[in-house]
């Protein structure tokens, strides 16, 4: 996606024996770039270490990579994917729980369940079809639409159970 390059910073030399290097390298990708996108860019580095460590001189095989923010970032980002899915089933079932309860119809109940199960699908199809990739804000997005279309459809529900008709 992006390009890479390499380049030495610095040299450190003791008695005309160098005993260290100091090797800056950038990478073309931003830190709100999805997890997805960072980590070909990570594991690229992180090839290009053991690649290093496998063909430095004795004394200078000891390396290690610092990628800001960015690399400290993915763990989390991981986290948030992972706590949007898990919101999804969480909710799912707690909503049909109090569906249950609001309506005291298991039939209504499965219908709005339904109605929030597509609600879901088709935003986040729409996402999918824009080619966005669950990131962070995605992440965070979905677990508020699972907010919203749970509590829009409890209360046409209960409404509806309640209604004269």
């Amino acid at each position: 996606m992006g390009k890479t390059y390499r380049s030495t910073k610095a040299l450190g030399f003791v008695n005309d024996k160098l005993v260290y290097m100091e090797f800056e390298g950038k990478s073309n990708v931003s830190l709100r770039e999805p997890l997805d996108t960072k980590l070909p860019f990570y594991q690229g580095w992180e090839d290009f270490i053991e690649l290093w460590k496998a063909k430095a001189p004795a004394g200078l095989g000891s390396i290690l990579q610092s990628g800001g923010f960015a690399w400290v970032w993915m763990p989390s980002e991981k986290a948030f994917v992972s706590s949007a899915i898990q919101g999804i089933v969480i909710a799912m079932l707690f909503a049909f729980i109090v569906l249950l309860m609001a309506t005291r119809n298991i039939v209504q109940a499965t219908m709005s369940l339904v109605c929030v199960a597509i609600i879901i699908v088709w935003v986040v199809g729409i996402m999918v079809m824009k080619g966005w990739q669950l990131g962070v804000s995605e992440s965070i997005s979905v677990v508020i639409l699972i907010g919203f279309s749970v509590d829009y459809v409890i209360h046409l529900s209960a409404d509806y159970m309640h209604s004269s008709f």
